[in-house]
């Protein structure tokens, strides 16, 4: 009796560990996991059997858990559309010329999707090395990338930021809130979209960004505009999030935020004009009123001036004050003073002149021999 009991657990055990080991070897076979440190067999069998397919699924799952949420949409939907053609490559097939070839594909449609398709091979492959699965060259190392194009849209003053102000306005209080914060404070969406009650000091028109909220991993304070705080301060305090989802699901999510821009983009005639488009527009104002590069990083939370290179082109008016009062210094120099500014010029109307009868070619008399003069008494000149 003893031994039928000892021996039934047994038997009912024994189908679920092969069950467990078959699970593990098809996981590690497929890219969802690793084989133990010290299953050698199992390495040996996934190194020959790989493809960039799993490796790329390796990446998502051990690396890109790191990454924001809207990163990892972005790669996500840039691995799905246009890694076709290397998903089911052997990584020694993956050679310099093959990415050559597949980065002037997609530099035809798109120059920034072909570099950044480079840098995201890049760091999978190094990835590889680091995992112990590649012990070749980086062949995406030094590939020349396209050059790299910025975008350069934002709302324009005037008729389209009516219209964008307007539609805003016959919204629901939270999503004119939110559109306006990115208008208004220059952020970025996913900032937006973790920002909490605890995060906010409505009273000082201060937002305390935290370290796990910023792009760049580093704590913020983004001082909040006057205008602006009624908006927030109006917003329902429900929990955590200052942004909740509909029927309490949490913070509000990318496709609701992109669905939502959608909507009003198309109501605003806008078409063309992304969210981060409000971003741009908030530093190329500040660019447009003098202010200065420095200021414009610090308010964009860059760390250096590099990204902001581009707004010095709209700062017109700093440009111009400078370029006076230098040109006033100089004239004044020499006590030179501009002529005074003409009237405008009379205008004759123009007639038609009337075709001349051509005249008869005149025979001119030949020219007289010319003497030959001395060199020698000849005065120069």
């Amino acid at each position: 009796m003893h031994a039928h009991l000892l021996d039934e657990p047994m038997e009912a055990t024994l189908p679920a560990l092969n069950t467990i080991q078959e699970a593990y070897e098809t996981a590690c076979l497929a890219g969802h996991r690793f084989p133990e440190p010290d299953d050698a067999e199992l390495w040996r069998r996934c190194k020959a059997t790989w493809c960039f397919r799993e490796w790329i699924e390796l990446y998502r799952r051990y690396h890109m858990v790191n990454f924001a949420e809207a990163t990892r949409l972005v790669i996500d939907c840039r691995l799905n559309k246009h890694f076709g053609p290397l998903v089911p490559l052997k990584p020694e097939l993956i050679t310099r010329n093959v990415l050559l070839h597949f980065s002037t594909e997609l530099a035809k449609h798109s120059p920034t999707v072909a570099r950044m398709s480079l840098k995201l091979i890049t760091a999978i492959f190094y990835k590889a090395i680091d995992w112990g699965v590649w012990s070749g060259q980086n062949p995406a190392s030094r590939i020349p990338k396209p050059p790299r194009q910025f975008r350069t849209r934002f709302v324009q003053p005037g008729e389209e930021l009516r219209r964008l102000l307007v539609v805003l306005n016959q919204e629901p209080d939270d999503i004119r809130a939110f559109f306006l914060t990115v208008l208004l404070t220059g952020c970025r969406k996913g900032e937006l979209q973790r920002m909490q009650w605890k995060d906010l000091d409505l009273v000082n028109g201060l937002w305390h960004k935290p370290a796990g909220t910023v792009k760049n991993r580093k704590p913020q304070t983004t001082p909040l505009p006057r205008t602006l705080i009624p908006f927030l301060d109006r917003l329902p305090r429900l929990n955590t999030w200052v942004f909740e989802a509909p029927h309490n699901l949490g913070r509000w999510k990318e496709m609701y935020v992109f669905n939502t821009w959608k909507r009003i983009r198309t109501r605003a005639h806008l078409p063309d004009c992304t969210i981060h488009d409000l971003r741009r527009t908030f530093a190329s104002y500040l660019a447009m009123g003098g202010t200065s590069s420095s200021v414009i990083a610090k308010a964009l939370g860059h760390s250096d001036l590099q990204h902001v290179h581009i707004y010095a082109r709209l700062d017109v008016n700093s440009v111009r004050s400078a370029v006076d009062a230098q040109a006033d210094t100089i004239m004044n120099l020499h006590n030179m003073t501009p002529p005074p500014t003409a009237g405008p010029r009379p205008t004759r109307p123009r007639t038609r002149r009337e075709p001349q009868p051509s005249a008869e070619p005149v025979e001119m008399p030949p020219a007289p021999p010319q003497t030959q003069r001395d060199p020698a008494t000849d005065w120069p000149g």
